[in-house]
């Protein structure tokens, strides 16, 4: 399969897809969710010592939002701030990978999208959807990339059709090693809507779930 091919029916027909072979080890993401973990297991009011500020770094209570942790100083468990900073900036690099990959796709060349990053807010957050709780409203993603490391267990689900009655929603299922990337609203509104920024949710199933996501926003 081309590499045109490989980029096209996914970004066309869903919005989502898995990226393997990404370069990053395997033993730094299986990090990164055990300290996800580690600090969401805090007692509430060890985590409230660290509420977000102004830049909305830090702890952010059940129904708001965190939304830069590039810049946090606080440690809140041991390694916590090493493992955070060098996944980060390693799945930083990722991203201009695959926008590269995107652009090939698109018949531009690899570095057309660059232009667009002089002054770009990459933003990480790691998540808890905890045991009976909705986990996430039916949302699209207003950048340009989201790539999403997730534990073991289920819960994220898309609608390929949002204006359908009633909507279909498909669980998308988890594979060790992989990141889930899915396209947001600013890049089907620079291809024209060729590329989609397809609804999704979080549905939580019985059990806690954690996940990191990061994502370019212009």
């Amino acid at each position: 399969m081309s590499l045109s091919n490989f980029m096209l029916q996914p970004c066309i027909e869903v919005g989502f897809f898995y990226l393997i072979n990404h370069g990053i080890d395997q033993k730094l993401m299986d990090e990164v969710l055990a300290l996800t973990k580690r600090f969401f297991d805090l007692p509430t009011e060890e985590k409230t010592k660290l509420i977000f500020d102004k830049n909305h770094r830090g702890y952010t209570p059940m129904a708001k939002e965190i939304l830069d942790l590039e810049n946090s100083t606080e440690e809140v468990s041991p390694g916590w701030r090493t493992v955070m900073e060098k996944y980060y900036f390693e799945v930083l690099k990722l991203g201009h990978r695959i926008a590269s990959l995107i652009a090939l796709s698109l018949e531009l060349r690899p570095d057309y999208f660059e232009k667009m990053f002089t002054v770009p807010m990459v933003a990480m957050r790691p998540l808890h959807y905890a045991e009976g709780k909705f986990g996430s409203g039916a949302h699209s993603d207003y950048g340009l990339l989201t790539f999403l490391l997730t534990d073991d267990n289920s819960g994220l689900q898309i609608c390929k059709e949002k204006d359908a009655k009633p909507q279909e929603w498909l669980d998308v299922a988890q594979r060790k090693g992989a990141f889930i990337v899915n396209l947001e609203d600013m890049l089907e509104r620079w291809t024209n809507g060729l590329y989609r920024s397809t609804l999704h949710r979080v549905v939580t199933k019985g059990v806690d779930r954690y996940s990191v996501s990061r994502w370019d926003n212009d």
